[in-house]
Order: structure tokens, then C-alpha cells, then sequence
């Protein structure tokens, strides 16, 4: 398989697509990685770029917090609920 690299403008339209705010086991919300990215924007492309072309990710951003949102119904059966991930922004290397 082969992944192409990256561009800023693509990791800046995904980033600013994305709608919610919630923080990673990093404390780290949305609203600061928008903030930020006129200044991180070369590190961060380059860092998802170098990723796809090692084919290696760190196990640190494999790992998400993951939250049972109940839907409707029965509280008792499992199927009655939705699981929420929320991945850190910012994983320690």
C-alpha cells in the first residue's frame, strides 16, 4: 500500500472541519490545536507525513478514552448505547 504525503492546506481543512471541542487524556482541546496551527503547521504536517511514510504510528496515539453514551431504550442491554472515542491531540513521544 502506498500513502501519499500530506499537505498543510489538507491537515488545515481537516483540523478546522473538525466540530468538537473535547479534550484527550492530554488536556488538550479543539479550540487550541485551531489556535495554534498557524504556528505548528509545518511540525505537524511534517510529523503526520513521516508516519505514513515509516508505515510506523505511536502506540501513545492508538489509545483512545472511550465514553458508553447512553441512546435510548433498555439501560440494561448494550446495544442501547454508542461509544464515544476522544483521542489525545498532543501524545507525548
Amino acid at each position: 500500500m502506498h500513502l501519499r504525503p500530506v499537505t498543510q492546506e489538507e491537515v488545515c481543512n481537516i483540523i478546522f472541519e473538525m466540530k468538537s471541542i473535547s479534550a484527550g487524556s492530554d488536556s488538550f482541546n479543539l479550540l487550541v490545536l485551531k489556535t495554534a496551527y498557524p504556528v505548528t503547521s509545518d511540525a505537524f504536517t511534517s510529523l503526520i507525513n513521516d508516519c505514513l511514510k515509516q508505515g510506523r504510528f505511536p502506540d501513545c496515539i492508538k489509545i483512545a478514552g472511550i465514553t458508553p453514551v447512553f441512546k435510548g431504550g433498555n439501560k440494561n442491554d448494550i446495544g442501547n448505547y454508542q461509544s464515544i472515542s476522544v483521542y489525545p491531540l498532543y501524545p507525548e513521544f
